[in-house]
């Protein structure tokens, strides 16, 4: 048994502990005096709540923390996706009128489908879009009866009701069914402009993680496109695919930290960098090296 004096110090050991941020949880044997303690370490990041989307939680006190989000998502709790950045920097550094916009939302891209939203509430308020066109290569179509230039899966509206944008929107992605990977970007673009004969600007808002199956179709557009690549991962860099589509047409390509618009000074040989990726303009198209 201890003394009372042991017992003091234990009560002041205790009281020390709880001051540093610890909990106490005492249990008492029968109805003597003596006791053990056990204590917990308490700080904010004890909940696995805090940081979202595989956030590291750093903990800086026992009520407040840090997240360390990793590369694809940002915000105090990595809640936000960079392509919801992306998008948003894009619209703000530039200001586009009389625009087409032209959005990918097959089935890989519903992680960006929040953020496409999103951009679509602020470009409404700006009415600076006149046109959406939202395609899924094909609908429900097999993969062996997707014609190039036929694919289908295109549904347009005009920018006049938010609600009915959601809804078409919506629709588009429910039609969906997947398949393949590559998808029917160029077809996509080719009708959002024949239906929007007026339309100044053109937006891709595309898929960096897929090849469109018809880019043999690049030679008909006979606008600039301007090339916002979704899903961009730092491991991986954008895909010259899509370089190559704003390049071809006269357009330019925009991510977070750039506005890539002078594609055709660039001479064959040649090398841009994009993010931490460095790209080669060879005689078929821009490479990443």
């Amino acid at each position: 048994m201890k003394t009372n004096n042991e017992n003091e110090e234990d009560e002041k050991d205790i009281r020390l502990l709880k001051e540093m941020g610890y909990t106490q949880e005492l249990y008492r044997e029968t109805t003597t005096t003596v006791s053990t303690s056990t204590m917990t370490k308490i700080d904010a990041c004890m909940d696995p709540t805090r940081c979202l989307n595989g956030g590291t939680c750093k903990p800086k006190g026992t009520t407040t923390f840090t997240c360390i989000c990793p590369d694809t998502y940002y915000g105090e709790r990595c809640e936000k996706t960079t392509d919801e950045q992306t998008i948003l920097e894009v619209l703000t550094r530039n200001n586009w009128t009389d625009v087409l916009a032209v959005i990918d939302v097959t089935g890989s891209m519903h992680p960006c489908a929040a953020t496409v939203s999103q951009w679509m509430s602020l470009a409404h308020e700006k009415t600076n879009i006149k046109t959406y066109v939202f395609f899924n290569d094909g609908d429900s179509k097999a993969d062996k009866d997707k014609v190039i230039g036929s694919t289908g899966g295109i549904y347009a509206t005009d920018s006049t009701n938010l609600s009915v944008v959601r809804t078409v929107m919506e629709t588009a992605m429910r039609m969906g069914g997947g398949g393949d990977g590559p998808e029917n970007d160029i077809e996509a673009l080719l009708y959002g402009i024949k239906r929007c004969p007026t339309c100044q600007n053109v937006i891709h808002i595309a898929d960096n993680q897929v090849v469109p199956r018809d880019l043999i179709l690049l030679a008909n557009i006979t606008m600039p496109i301007k090339v916002i690549p979704c899903q961009v991962h730092p491991a991986g860099g954008v895909n010259p695919a899509l370089l190559n589509v704003a390049d071809k047409t006269g357009g330019s390509l925009h991510t977070i930290e750039q506005d890539i618009i002078y594609l055709s000074g660039i001479a064959v040989g040649e090398t841009i960098d994009i993010g931490h990726y460095v790209y080669r303009r060879t005689n078929n198209g821009f490479i990443r090296i």
